[in-house]
Order: C-alpha cells, then sequence, then structure tokens
C-alpha cells in the first residue's frame, strides 16, 4: 500500500509542496449549515487551484437539473442560487454555462404539456472530471490514507445522460447487474445532498466499482482499474 504522507497530493502525488485541503465532492453542494462530515482531502496548491473552475461548474448544472428543482436542500439554497447568477462577476461565468441552452417543451411523467422550458448541453468532460477526483477522494477516505495509483484510472458515465450511445448503454447494464450482484446496501451519506456505495474488490485493493447520487436523483457509476496503456 503507498500511504498517503503530510506532504503529499493525492491527485498528482507529488510531494514536499504546499498542501490544501480539497473537499470532495464540492462543498457548494451542501447549503449551510453544512454536515460535519464532509470529506476533505490533501492537494497541493496547484491541482487545487485546478479543480475550483470544475467544481464551480459542476455544482450550477447540478443545481440547474429539472429533477432536482424541489428538492428541498436546492429549495433552501434557490435565493441564494438567484442571487449569485445575478451578481456581475458570475454573468459571464453563467453565460458561459448557458451558452448551449436550447428551447424545448416540457410534459409531465403522464404526458401532460406543461409548457415552455429550456435543456442545456452540458460539457460532460468536466463534470467527470469533477466526478473522478471525487472517487480518489473517497477511496483515499475509506482506504484510510492509501493513495489510488496513477495508473489506475477512474471510468464514470452518467446513466440519465440522454445521448449515450449503445456501448455506453450496455455498459450502464452491466454496472447496474454488477452493483446488484455484489448487494452494495450500505449507503454513505452527507446530509440530504450526496450518498454513495462502494465494493473495492479483494483481488485487486486498488480496482473498485462506485455508485454516487446527488439530490437523490443524479446518479453517476465510476469505476477504478488498471491502465491498459
Amino acid at each position: 500500500m503507498t500511504k498517503i504522507t503530510n506532504n503529499q497530493c493525492i491527485y498528482c502525488n507529488q510531494e514536499n509542496s504546499i498542501i490544501e485541503e480539497h473537499h470532495v465532492p464540492p462543498k457548494g453542494l451542501f447549503p449551510k449549515p453544512r454536515p460535519d462530515n464532509l470529506i476533505k482531502v490533501p492537494a497541493c496548491k496547484s491541482c487545487h487551484e485546478k479543480t475550483k473552475l470544475d467544481d464551480q461548474y459542476f455544482d450550477m448544472i447540478i443545481k440547474a437539473r429539472r429533477d432536482v428543482s424541489e428538492h428541498p436542500e436546492i429549495i433552501k439554497q434557490k435565493a441564494k442560487i438567484n442571487r449569485s447568477y445575478k451578481r456581475i462577476r458570475a454573468w459571464k461565468f453563467v453565460t458561459t454555462v448557458f451558452k448551449n441552452m436550447e428551447p424545448i417543451d416540457v410534459y409531465s411523467k403522464n404526458g401532460i404539456f406543461l409548457g415552455p422550458g429550456f435543456t442545456i448541453e452540458a460539457d460532460l468532460e468536466r463534470i467527470y472530471n469533477v466526478i473522478k477526483r471525487t472517487i480518489r477522494g473517497l477511496y483515499y477516505k475509506h482506504q484510510e490514507g492509501v493513495i489510488l495509483p496513477l495508473n489506475y484510472i477512474v471510468r464514470c458515465i452518467m446513466p440519465g445522460d440522454n445521448k449515450l450511445n449503445e456501448n455506453d448503454k450496455t455498459l450502464v447494464r452491466y454496472l447496474k447487474g454488477l452493483i446488484k450482484f455484489l448487494q452494495m446496501e450500505e449507503s454513505y451519506k452527507q446530509g440530504n445532498v450526496f450518498e454513495y456505495k462502494y465494493f473495492i474488490t479483494p483481488e485487486d485493493e486498488f480496482q473498485s466499482i462506485w455508485l454516487l447520487k446527488f439530490y437523490n436523483s443524479v446518479i453517476f457509476f465510476a469505476t477504478t482499474s488498471p491502465s491498459k496503456g
């Protein structure tokens, strides 16, 4: 096992650098007062700086989803979210987030027309970057300071993505079946915002499978496995 030292970044594994605390998942997802079990991991100053814009992007995209709009934690934050959209400094960022906004007709689950709405073409690479860092952070936490080696990669997929190709859909079905087979019953929760389950293989301590859920609706699957390169 490769243990974390006090001055080692879990993302790049560099030592003898300035170490800061990074929250996984981003703490902006949680309204105040925040849960006392938020996860903080050691990250070098360079890696930490690189996370900030993606963390903010992830936060805004997840909170803008229609399927979380009535979640109590989102309702708590609505005034704050609206204020942040109106800030001049935030406006350029907001327009970047919503530059791919498209109008759509909104229907209920029963097919009743609810009126006009919009959809956002999210940058999944940025979304997945946050999930990948979150997995490395969660692995570090649950393996008590063991680093996920850089030659083990995190693969993630969002089963609710309506643009999945057939290979991705097959992978989602496989992961759903595997999670059910492994009987991953224990959930770890942070307030009413984030919960996750995981399984680490007994044959290889660095191979694992994860299920992450935000606001009871937004789900991601992730695995860690050796790089083929």
